[in-house]
């Protein structure tokens, strides 16, 4: 019977210490009911993670099967464990609600006093403002919670509830509140136990009620993250168990873990003075080393799976903290690339289906502000738009009748919607604009050397040259300086010569205007003058053409059959619409300027319809040719960034901004609005669109244009209107010569005639 009550004295501890000091080898046991595997699994999970080089410590589990006595001692309740210890200086750690009221100074206990839990009750109540509430609490009479419902429903304006109740009675409770139709939007409850925010709350939560629970569990604590990796990774090893099947921490694994941290902890630092000794419960024997052992484990404080960790004198935990959870549901409309699918070869559930820009955000939000969030899609995939009655439909009617607490997508801000739900500040700045299939580019003709310039230049250059030409041979006849002796003229004035004939004159400008020069040097004042003004002249004209030209040469241009939505109201071939039942579309049917009533017009009497269901239905329009899509700027600049086959028509149409929704008088919209203005100034949101837009999938036309116009060859399309110009500039002077030849051969014949 000496072993038997041993590990009695320590079956609540959990924990039995034995060291072995020659191989620096400490044994945690344990002793748990049959039926309690996940304590068993939590324990060898948590044990296994706290040896060191110098120490190892292993796990050992009791079993209590046939030790009747002891079964029936544990069921007499928690104080009969304690006295016994107490008797026998062993110390006790707690890892189960106590609520003695009597102190003892050889126990430690890992959870929360219930006097906190009552405190935390009590505040929130303050904070909702309840004038009245219902505290509903399990007993002994099972857990039929539906004639208590059934008479509080019979009552009028009883919304609010706290209920005390373990987590099997607390999913039996909200199935019995759900037929009985009391999960309304105006029904708030409250649950005391710190295990509810592990339930799948989404079929109650849908139904637009509020709860609210208490965690003791810190998700972001370190710890919390090992021992939740080396649960999956025990799990994934020994199959389906169950402690880790939400996904999240439950509390009682949490305060085992930190039960073992803290003996572990102590054994290492008591390691070289521990000695092993036998204790045995049927006399008044004590464990000698006991009292300094529990002093230690009373002064131990670090930071664990729930929190920071420290004891008074009395082995009760304090100075910690408990977190409030809400139990929420997020609306949402899948739209590229703010709300997306999620690429896996895996079958994905919950929120894990989903990415884009809107999740991304949605995470930093709920990272600062503390809060989990589950994502529903929107039932009819629409944003909402009014119908006759003011019944409004999509993400706003879900808002509006409370299948949502937060509308998180590329949601516009509008005054209509402004009406009837409340927004965040804008997270994105945006208009409309017109998204347009490229046209197909033009090969450059064999004359693309002349379009550097326009023809009315070339016009007036051909112009200039003629008159500048004139004035040169005309000033050259007036001025004295130009006429002057040949060799033989012998000073006489009759035989004096101008070089500036009308033929040299053209030849002296044309020279200069091709950047060659020629022998014609000008000796007078006024010719020069001439001379310097046609060089100004030729050098910024040629200057210009030239670097223009290569520009010309290289590019296949693209022109555009529409410029602006003005070029959209004046023809009729190439039809345009929006997103059906959107806020463009809303824009369009409101606006009072001129251009926009005419584009309204056209669009809605248009057949068939040019109205569309989604934003890659009507890319797929826009693609088969003469469809003009009018679309957010945000959007538009996602898919030109992605398909090069399209682009964006002129600038934005308007100027407004994507916020988050929520109810009117919603408390969160305060908080959030005050994170995304955060996020902005740390430049977050900016990252998370060039994250979004450009390094998803994005920049392939930038690049592909790039590297295009970097490596691009001139080919005979390019300057063969060159050639054609030199050929027929050498043909024209072949023919001029032959003319001349037979010109001079015909006259010299009738010369000899006419000397015969």
């Amino acid at each position: 019977m000496r072993s038997c009550c041993c590990w009695l004295a320590i079956s609540f501890a959990l924990f039995l210490l034995i060291s072995n000091l020659a191989a620096k080898v400490f044994w945690l046991s344990s002793l748990f009911g049959k039926r309690d595997v996940a304590g068993r699994i939590a324990f060898y999970v948590a044990v296994d993670q706290y040896s060191t080089s110098s120490v190892t410590f292993k796990s050992r589990m009791l079993s209590m099967e046939n030790d009747e006595d002891v079964v029936e001692l544990v069921d007499k309740g928690n104080e009969n464990v304690r006295l016994l210890c107490e008797s026998h200086e062993i110390p006790l750690v707690m890892v189960k609600f106590d609520d003695s009221s009597k102190p003892f100074l050889n126990s430690i206990d890992l959870y929360p006093p219930s006097t906190a839990v009552g405190t935390v009750i009590s505040n929130l109540i303050k904070q909702f403002q309840w004038q009245r509430a219902v505290i509903l609490y399990q007993d002994n009479f099972g857990r039929q919670f539906r004639p208590q419902l059934k008479q509080l429903k019979e009552l009028q304006h009883i919304y609010f509830f706290v209920v005390q109740a373990d987590l099997v009675t607390v999913r039996k409770f909200l199935d019995d509140a759900m037929e009985m139709n009391m999960l309304g939007p105006y029904y708030h409850y409250v649950f005391t136990d710190l295990d509810v925010y592990t339930l799948d709350l989404i079929p109650y939560k849908m139904k637009g009620c509020n709860i609210t629970a208490i965690r003791f569990v810190d998700d972001d604590a370190p710890v919390t993250k090992r021992i939740i990796a080396r649960l999956k990774n025990h799990k994934a090893t020994n199959g389906s168990w169950p402690i880790f099947t939400s996904g999240t921490l439950p509390t009682y694994v949490a305060v085992i873990n930190d039960a073992v941290s803290v003996i572990t902890k102590t054994a290492i630092v008591l390691q070289n003075s521990l000695k092993p000794e036998s204790v045995d419960c049927r006399n008044e024997s004590v464990w000698r080393g006991g009292t300094t052992f529990m002093n230690f484990l009373k002064a131990t404080a670090f930071q664990g799976s729930t929190g920071h960790i420290q004891f008074d004198g009395y082995g009760k935990r304090f100075n910690f903290s408990m977190q409030i959870v809400e139990a929420t549901t997020q609306g949402f409309v899948k739209e590229a690339p703010f709300v997306m699918y999620k690429k896996s070869v895996e079958k994905l559930s919950g929120n894990d289906r989903y990415e884009g820009f809107c999740i991304d955000l949605l995470e930093r939000i709920a990272e600062m502000n503390k809060f989990n969030f589950t994502i529903h899609e929107v039932k009819d995939k629409s944003y909402g738009t009014p119908d006759a009655n003011g019944r409004w439909n999509g993400i706003i009617g879900e808002l509006i009748n409370g299948d949502a607490d937060v509308a998180v997508a590329s949601l516009t801000i509008n005054f209509v919607r402004s009406e009837v739900i409340d927004f965040s500040v804008p997270y994105m700045h945006l208009g409309i604009s017109i998204l347009f299939k490229k046209p197909e580019k033009t090969p450059p003709s064999l004359l693309s050397f002349l379009a550097p310039l326009s023809l009315d230049v070339w016009m007036y250059m051909g112009a200039a040259y003629v008159v500048v030409s004139l004035i040169l041979w005309l000033v050259a006849r007036i001025s004295p300086s130009e006429w002057v002796c040949s060799h033989t003229c012998q000073g006489e004035e009759e035989n004096k010569e101008n070089q500036f004939s009308l033929g040299n004159s053209f030849w002296f400008t044309i020279g200069s205007l091709m950047q060659q020069g020629c022998d014609i040097a000008p000796r007078a004042v006024g010719t020069r003058m001439v001379a310097s003004v046609w060089w100004f002249f030729t050098l910024i004209l040629i200057s210009s053409y030239t670097a223009n030209l290569a520009a010309f040469l290289t590019v296949e241009r693209m022109e555009y059959t529409i410029n602006s939505a003005e070029d959209l109201v004046k023809q009729t071939k190439i039809r345009y619409g929006t997103l059906n039942r959107g806020s463009t579309m809303q824009f369009f049917k409101d606006s009072k300027i001129p251009v926009y009533e005419k584009m309204w017009m056209a669009m809605k009497s248009s057949e068939p319809s040019v109205f569309v269901n989604g934003s890659r239905e009507g890319i797929s329009r826009v693609k088969q040719g003469n469809y003009a899509y009018l679309m957010e700027s945000s959007m538009l600049e996602f898919y030109v960034e992605r398909d090069c086959d399209l682009t964006q028509i002129g600038g934005l149409l308007d100027s407004k901004g994507y916020g988050i929704g929520f109810r009117k008088g919603s408390p969160y919209r305060e908080a959030i609005s005050q994170t995304i203005l955060y996020l902005q100034e740390k430049t977050v949101i900016t990252e998370l669109k060039d994250k979004w837009w450009k390094r998803r999938g994005g920049g392939k036309c930038d690049s592909a244009d790039g590297k295009s116009s970097i490596s691009a060859e001139l080919g005979l399309q390019n300057v063969g209107g060159v050639f054609v110009v030199m050929l027929l500039g050498l043909g024209l002077a072949v023919g001029v010569t032959i003319f001349e030849k037979l010109k001079t051969y015909t006259r010299s014949r009738h010369q000899k005639k006419d000397n015969n």
